[in-house]
């Protein structure tokens, strides 16, 4: 159920930046929303609840999730006409990201944040099962 609504609160990420992409532009969208939202839920989980900092930063290190900024996914992903419109958007990705979370039940958060290396760990896992396929 935790993370489910992982999913869940990362898809309005998603759907806010799929607004301005054209069909061809949805990996770059996707992949920048996802990572950007895993970042963005770490860092309010360190600022809520300190007791589960190491734990997601250790598994947050050890995904492939640690290895590319939101920039970084813009430069090498994005074609050369989007790359400036994104770059200039990701400021609000993430401020709008940080008001999802921030705006959760704590309840929730709390849960999503005790969860959070166990659900990155999984999204890694799935993301090595998928390329295998």
């Amino acid at each position: 159920m935790r993370i489910r609504l992982t999913l869940i609160a990362g898809l309005p990420l998603i759907t806010a930046q799929l607004a301005f992409a054209s069909p061809s532009d949805g990996e770059v969208f996707w992949t920048l929303g996802f990572f950007e939202g895993l970042r963005v839920q770490k860092q309010v989980c360190e600022e809520k609840y300190l007791e589960f900092k190491d734990k997601n930063e250790t598994a947050f290190r050890a995904s492939p999730y640690s290895q590319a900024t939101g920039e970084e996914i813009i430069n090498s992903m994005a074609k050369d006409d989007q790359k400036q419109k994104l770059l200039a958007y990701l400021p609000k990705l993430r401020t709008d990201a940080r008001e999802k979370f921030m705006g959760m039940r704590p309840e929730v958060l709390k849960g999503m944040c005790a969860d959070y290396a166990v659900t990155i760990e999984k999204f890694a896992q799935n993301a090595v099962a998928n390329k295998k396929n």
